[in-house]
């Protein structure tokens, strides 16, 4: 939950579980706007940008581990954001 705090969490963890991972609602990483990547919880308007920047230098994304390419995108960031996010390899807009 974005602003849970890390102690917080710490303390609920063994009681939180996901039902239905499928309910997840992911952002398509090949398909998704600026003005999308930069309203999900975790990704400021760099990381977004970069996103998309990288997008556009090599192409569509095959996969989300991908996103480990882009310097500002740390390791803590990707495994907060891995689950929401998601590849396809349809042809983009």
């Amino acid at each position: 939950v974005y602003g849970l705090q890390d102690s917080v969490y710490r303390r609920i963890a063994p009681r939180v579980t996901v039902a239905d991972t499928q309910a997840i609602a992911r952002l398509d990483i090949n398909t998704a706007t600026f003005k999308q990547l930069v309203s999900h919880p975790y990704l400021d308007k760099y990381q977004a940008a970069a996103i998309l920047d990288l997008r556009r230098q090599r192409g569509a994304y095959r996969t989300v581990e991908e996103l480990h390419q882009i310097p500002i995108i740390e390791s803590e960031t990707y495994n907060k954001i891995a689950p929401y996010i998601s590849c396809s390899l349809q042809q983009q807009k």
